[in-house]
């Protein structure tokens, strides 16, 4: 009887250990829960997560004659430092899936049995310590689906610092005149002297919407105005040692203006 009894305990530890659906792979993970039936697939949904991100989600399950409607509440978790500034989750859905439909706060596609799913324009970021929700349904046969083959990926928001010998001079050609608009040509030239390789660039320098205007900017930087000063980014690398140079035609009212006062950024 006691030899029985030691063998139940054992049958029970390893039917118990089967029956949790959870895989970690690489150094990421992801948790999922779910409403389980009696009828639930022993199967075991592989995963795979980046950037400090892990994922959990509950199922319901709705009867629409011999299929089911899956209504999947799913949580995105940022686990690290800094900022998450877009990300993406990709799954793979049952066999015959059909009627897989998302909100209009996220946006969703298929390939095969591939779903994917990206942030929308308002919920990319995501904070230290934050998350964000979102529920997506799909009609199946399968009674006990488990999301299989789940990837997560999320792009880390750049951190700009200021670095010694990374510098940028701003020089004025001749000034002319249209209307009220007072322009010039500027020559930008950006150095990095700062004993790495940068990954990126900026040039944050004060700026007024209502008293100056960009007439022209290179193609191979971008910038973004506000009320208060305006940026120019390149997102390209640049080696320790190296210059890069580009022009823009800057405007305004003030007939002494001078683009100054500016900072220069990099990040790694």
């Amino acid at each position: 009887m006691s030899r029985y009894r030691r063998n139940n305990s054992v049958i029970r530890h390893v039917l118990l250990l089967i029956a949790i659906p959870l895989a970690l792979t690489g150094t990421g993970y992801a948790l999922f829960s779910q409403q389980l039936s009696i009828n639930a697939t022993a199967d075991k949904p592989a995963y795979s997560a980046s950037q400090n991100l892990s994922m959990s989600y509950t199922k319901s399950l709705s009867t629409q004659g011999q299929n089911y409607i899956y209504t999947i509440d799913m949580t995105l978790q940022y686990n690290g430092t800094g900022t998450i500034e877009s990300w993406q989750i990709k799954f793979d859905l049952p066999s015959g899936f059909s009627q897989f439909n998302c909100p209009g706060t996220v946006s969703c596609s298929t390939n095969g049995n591939t779903a994917s799913i990206i942030n929308g324009s308002g919920n990319g970021t995501i904070n230290a310590g934050g998350s964000v929700n979102f529920t997506f349904t799909f009609k199946t046969s399968n009674p006990a689906y488990v999301l299989q083959n789940i990837d997560l990926n999320g792009t880390l928001a750049r951190v700009w610092q200021t670095m010694p010998g990374l510098t940028a001079t701003a020089i004025p050609g001749t000034r002319s005149k249209q209307g009220k608009w007072y322009s010039w040509p500027y020559t930008f030239t950006v150095t990095n002297l700062s004993g790495q390789t940068i990954s990126a660039w900026r040039i944050v320098a004060p700026w007024s919407t209502s008293t100056n205007r960009v007439n022209s900017m290179a193609g191979t930087v971008t910038y973004v105005e506000s009320p208060s000063d305006i940026t120019i980014v390149r997102a390209a690398t640049m080696t320790n040692g190296s210059s890069f140079q580009f022009t823009g035609n800057l405007g305004s009212t003030n007939q002494n203006y001078v683009f100054s006062g500016y900072t220069v950024e990099g990040s790694l």
